[in-house]
């Protein structure tokens, strides 16, 4: 049954009055202070004494207390006296709301909130309003028990919360582009859609507190403990490197432990583990130690996240062979040029090369350029996102990854195969925002099985929207990957972060640099058909290696 406009107004100004915070005023919960016990109780004992003085003069009784109620009165406020000298010390003077009764009322204001969107964010009163005081309410009551044994919000509840702020950044989206009048940061800023910038912005960061446990105070393998059987575990990155840790060095220690995982390996195994490098997978004549090689670097990657735990690197290196062959890593590579195929692998390629070029013909990422090293750039244009198809979202993210590494692999003669990924936010609005669920999924993708891959991420002149929902991700991204994150506004700090020594401008879009020279607009049938998959869109190739029919 639908509520009426009156019981919400009604709803509302009870809020109001009900979560109001009143640093002087005693709470309900609470107990009275001793002096107004005492007054109480003075006024108490002249009411008595004005009753018996009625009672001598035979006059009317009716105008003070009558003696049953004086004396149940005077019962109450000794037991409110005793209970306020029993909880003197739990109890300070500016108390707070308990952890259940803010955790409560906040399910509660969720619920309202679901139910009168138009209630979000105007008014002195609004949920808003509520939400915000009562993230005081808790950080004070964090402070008052910090030496006891309390809960805090459960994971369950902080997942609810997040799902709910992500529907409500959906909803504004959708609210923005139905308005003619006003773009969506216009109303954002004004407070019209959602529950407001600021306290978006605040509820995301504080959730975000709420599910990350305290880091271990020694980093012995803490990815070693993560579930990698599937993409989709609920363990996130909750954990930070400790701020003197050093990336392990490939030294004879480092060669052993690698060379032990090479030999725990089974013959099909070790073949996967070296086809992880598109050069070998190129190779005609594959050698056992071409093949040991290529999967040393493997090995030596996850030994790397792990901390030098040969034990665990093993498991998660087999893990991330399973998932090369199940995702068929191989077949996504070279399903644009392959000309070995059978029937069935002809018909497996065919939705291969459909989906994928469905999901890259925007131009949302590709590959284009290299940094001074020799490490490929991998270009990521958020406003030339478009619908999420979540297989092909995973997939076409794999293929672009996969090539950006190629490129470095061959750029650097197999010295390195890291990638820059450089992502431009200009332009970017809430549709082109990708569902959560895909974004934790990709992230653990990287960080279960691309480890060591990335040299650095950029993302340029994000948006509140974008940061809104970076602080919501932010706990799906590992460690190793955070230290890699730069976020970048204006062109002056676009030629600092980019500098010379690090790119040159040749190499460059003009959204990374001012003076970026790769202008070329990038022709999608071109660069997934005819140029080698190891090499960039729009760099000069041989034609000798074009893919030419």
């Amino acid at each position: 049954m639908e509520e009426t406009s009156t019981s919400v107004k009604d709803k509302k100004e009870w809020l109001s009055g009900a979560f109001q915070k009143k640093e002087l005023e005693p709470a309900e919960e609470m107990h009275m202070s001793h002096d107004l016990v005492a007054e109480k109780r003075k006024w108490l004992d002249e009411q008595k004494q004005k009753q018996k003085e009625a009672q001598t003069k035979g006059g009317d009784a009716g105008q003070v207390m009558s003696k049953d109620f004086i004396a149940e009165q005077r019962k109450w406020l000794e037991e409110q006296q005793q209970s306020k000298k029993t909880d003197s010390s739990a109890n300070p003077a500016d108390a707070v709301m308990t952890r259940d009764l803010v955790a409560e009322k906040m399910k509660w204001l969720d619920e309202f909130a679901k139910q009168h969107p138009e209630n979000g964010s105007n008014g002195e009163g609004s949920v808003a309003d509520r939400m915000k005081w009562l993230d005081g309410q808790m950080k004070k009551q964090q402070e008052s028990v910090r030496k006891e044994d309390d809960t805090a919000i459960t994971r369950h509840l902080v997942s609810d919360r997040m799902k709910w702020l992500d529907e409500q950044s959906q909803k504004e989206g959708a609210t923005a582009a139905a308005s003619s009048s006003s773009t969506a940061a216009d109303a954002v800023e004004s407070g019209k859609t959602g529950a407001g910038k600021g306290v978006f912005a605040q509820r995301m960061k504080w959730l975000q507190g709420k599910s990350a446990p305290p880091p271990p105070s020694v980093p012995t393998s803490p990815l070693a403990q993560i579930n990698t059987e599937n993409d989709d575990d609920d363990d996130d990155d909750d954990y930070m490197l400790p701020d003197d840790y050093e990336d392990l060095v490939y030294d004879e220690e480092s060669e052993k432990k690698c060379r032990e995982m090479v030999g725990a390996l089974t013959k099909e195994e070790l073949e996967h583990a070296a086809m992880s490098s598109y050069h070998y997978s190129l190779s005609e004549d594959k050698t056992k130690t071409e093949r040991e090689k290529y999967a040393m670097t493997m090995a030596f990657r996850h030994l790397v996240v792990c901390f030098g735990d040969p034990v665990s690197a093993l498991e998660r290196m087999k893990k991330t062979i399973q998932f090369r062959v199940t995702m068929d890593v191989d077949g996504i590579r070279t399903c644009f040029y392959s000309k070995k195929e059978n029937d069935e692998t002809k018909a497996t390629f065919n939705v291969y090369r459909e989906k994928i070029e469905a999901q890259l013909e925007t131009g949302k990422m590709f590959v284009m350029g290299y940094d001074t090293r020799g490490c490929s750039i991998m270009p990521m244009i958020s406003r030339n996102a478009d619908s999420v198809e979540p297989e092909w979202y995973i997939k076409a993210h794999i293929y672009t990854l996969e090539r950006a590494i190629a490129c470095s692999e061959r750029s650097t003669k197999g010295a390195d195969s890291k990638v820059n990924i450089i992502m431009d936010y200009n332009g970017h609005q809430l549709k082109h925002t990708p569902p959560l669920l895909q974004v934790r999924r990709l992230l653990h993708i990287l960080r279960d099985h691309y480890p060591g891959q990335l040299h650095q991420i950029t993302i340029m002149d994000a948006p509140f929207s974008f940061k809104a929902f970076y602080t919501l991700v932010y706990g799906f991204i590992d460690p190793f990957t955070k230290r890699l994150i730069r976020f970048i506004t204006g062109d002056e700090q676009k030629t600092e972060e980019l500098n010379a020594e690090k790119f040159w401008p040749d190499e460059l879009m003009p959204f990374m640099h001012p003076i970026g020279k790769k202008t070329k607009p990038l022709d999608v049938k071109a660069y997934l058909t005819t140029i080698p998959f190891d090499r960039a869109f729009d760099e000069e190739v041989p034609k000798s290696l074009l893919h030419i029919e």
